[in-house]
């Protein structure tokens, strides 16, 4: 005899990355559709065998807004940290929104096997971990256009690994990297690729572009108009530019946000403010030393470490509120 019947569950499709296959599962229940829901109509019993076979196809996360030209670079240039980050269980899809290599484009977490199904905590954490990683690539990468001859650019691929060079019509290439290497090849071409009657062809600055926020800049110049909010990664507008001491760049509310997160530059990490848990206050440690020795370590005492944090947690509105004071106004 069942207690529980006529019991309603709610199925949110933007929560799987195969709806057909969700789809294929919910057909055969008692259910109604209800914009991106499904409402399954039936007995505990029932819903709870539904379930374990929802948990067999593969959860993704909603996607997430990318630039194209950062992404390419990223693939090519930083495989191995990005595949750090999503680890062996993990994958990270990348679809261009269009054709255009400078476009934007989005990119999903889902599990790599449909035979493991991980959980929404374990997704969205690579999913933090990406996009902390994707901003600060992206602050630092600057684009410049030069005017190469092919030997040239085999030359310059070999001297600089961290840069990505694409051929373009009429020997322009296109060469994006971070910006601190970026400068050292224009300082090596100027140097080292001297047009000349039977030279080389000539090396003509075509045009530059910066995806950082407020990149170290050269002494007396001037740093660029148009900068892009490393949060959002759309252009500040000039009345809502906070810059930090660390010269770092951001939107106004960008940073408002991140910072009631944490006190630190999203870039660099220096910290601006006092960085407080949720603990409660009272915590205690003690630290002791004993004549008891610990397995494989016999000729040795024991240190010993108590923690003593009392049950409760911090007041978060007068913790962030502290935070915000904290927020460096920008410099004219």
């Amino acid at each position: 005899m069942e207690i529980f019947t006529n019991i309603t569950l709610i199925i949110d499709e933007t929560g799987f990355e195969d709806r057909e296959g969700l789809k294929r599962i919910v057909t055969g229940y008692n259910h109604k559709t209800s914009g991106s829901c499904y409402r399954v109509r039936e007995s505990f019993d029932v819903l709870g065998q539904l379930v374990k076979k929802l948990s067999t196809l593969n959860a993704a996360t909603h996607p997430t807004p990318v630039n194209s030209f950062v992404m390419d670079y990223i693939y090519k240039r930083c495989a191995e940290k990005l595949g750090k980050i999503h680890g062996q269980s993990i994958v990270i899809d990348f679809r261009a929104a269009n054709s255009d290599p400078q476009g934007t484009g989005q990119v999903t977490f889902r599990a790599r096997n449909k035979s493991y199904s991980p959980d929404r905590v374990h997704l969205d954490f690579v999913r933090q971990r990406f996009i902390t990683f994707y901003q600060r690539t992206a602050s630092d990468l600057h684009q410049k256009d030069l005017h190469l001859a092919p030997q040239q650019c085999e030359d310059l691929q070999r001297r600089f690994p961290l840069l990505l060079f694409n051929r373009g019509p009429s020997n322009t290439t296109k060469i994006c990297g971070p910006f601190a290497h970026v400068q050292k090849l224009e300082e090596y071409v100027s140097q080292n690729f001297k047009s000349s009657a039977n030279g080389p062809a000539k090396n003509v600055p075509a045009s530059s572009q910066s995806f950082k926020s407020n990149a170290p800049s050269l002494k007396h110049s001037k740093p660029p108009e148009d900068e892009s909010c490393p949060i959002c990664m759309e252009l500040i507008p000039p009345e809502k530019k906070k810059a930090l001491q660390c010269k770092h760049s951001f939107c106004k509310d960008c940073l408002q946000k991140a910072f009631v997160y944490k006190p630190v530059c999203p870039i660099c990490g220096e910290v601006y403010g006092t960085l407080e848990g949720t603990q409660p206050d009272g915590g205690t440690m003690d630290i002791k030393r004993t004549a008891d020795s610990l397995p494989g370590y016999e000729n040795h005492k024991t240190i010993v470490i108590n923690y003593h944090i009392p049950n409760g947690i911090q007041k978060v509105g007068a913790q962030l509120h502290k935070w915000r004071l904290n927020i460096p106004q920008s410099k004219a």
